[in-house]
């Protein structure tokens, strides 16, 4: 019952990400599959990135495979818990809270390294088990200098002012004329 229920709930919350994507997969005339765990795959034959994504409890992929092979099978469990994080995180922070931490995952830990593939399953999503994370020394200190230049540029523009005290004051606006009195406007009698 509990297991009915958590799947009914990923279904519910992921509902629009997941509408989405099937209008998409439809639209550009994939073949849609049911799955046995909540979940439906959509196979195209362009338009999806590496194997296949995840899009709420809809997988859009360009693999073709047996429905009831065991690599199916494992691939199908590894996605029902992609669509499981995405409900989560859709609870907590919206829908587009899932995609944006996968991302930035993704640009410090890529493929393998990926945390939420890890948590997903390596060997189930087809991925190769590395023997070691990679060092991110480097992406880190770029990152960091970046957000040291940013935020020093930032304090100089507030300490300056809006404009450099280098710039002449723009001129001061004319008055605006009396329409009581201007040569236009006046009566010959005036």
């Amino acid at each position: 019952m509990t297991e009915v229920c958590g799947e009914t709930t990923r279904v519910v919350v992921n509902a629009p990400v997941s509408g989405a994507a099937l209008l998409y997969g439809v639209g550009k005339g994939g073949e849609v599959r049911q799955g046995d765990n909540g979940t439906t795959a959509v196979v195209l034959d362009d338009g999806v990135v590496r194997a296949g994504t995840m899009f709420g409890t809809v997988f859009l992929t360009d693999q073709r495979m047996q429905v009831d092979s065991p690599r199916t099978q494992r691939l199908a469990e590894h996605e029902a818990r992609h669509a499981d994080q995405w409900a989560a995180f859709s609870l907590v922070g919206g829908p587009a809270a899932f995609p944006a931490l996968y991302a930035l995952d993704e640009a410090f830990f890529p493929g393998a390294f990926n945390h939420f593939e890890r948590q997903a399953g390596l060997d189930d999503g087809g991925y190769d088990t590395p023997s070691d994370c990679p060092s991110i020394a480097g992406r880190l200190t770029l990152v960091s200098l970046g957000l040291v230049a940013g935020s020093t540029l930032v304090a100089r523009r507030r300490l300056r002012g809006p404009a450099s005290a280098s710039a002449p004051a723009p001129a001061p606006a004319p008055a605006p004329a009396d329409v009581r009195t201007s040569p236009a406007r006046r009566p010959d009698d005036w």
